[in-house]
């Protein structure tokens, strides 16, 4: 909910009581607050870590529907990646 409203700092607070191990589910709160290199460095560890989550039942299935950065460009360029979208 805070993420929709646009409440930042609720959203931030919220962030860091998710497990670090969650980098998928942190990579979608980034990506809905806007927050591109954050969301990047997350999804980079999510595919590291072959989290799940990054690619089933998860909002980060279409790299097309989020901004035209460098780094979310970068996280999504992955072979594995490419074939799953």
């Amino acid at each position: 909910m805070a993420i929709a409203r646009k409440d930042t700092s609720l959203a931030f607070a919220n962030l860091r009581q998710v497990d670090d191990d969650r980098y998928s589910r942190l990579a979608e709160f980034y990506l809905d607050l806007g927050m591109w290199d954050k969301a990047a460095i997350n999804i980079e560890k999510a595919y590291v870590a072959r989290q799940v989550g990054l690619v089933y039942y998860s909002k980060i299935t279409l790299p097309e529907d989020y901004a035209d950065h460098p780094a979310l460009n970068k996280a999504f360029d992955k072979p594995e990646l490419k074939k799953l979208f």
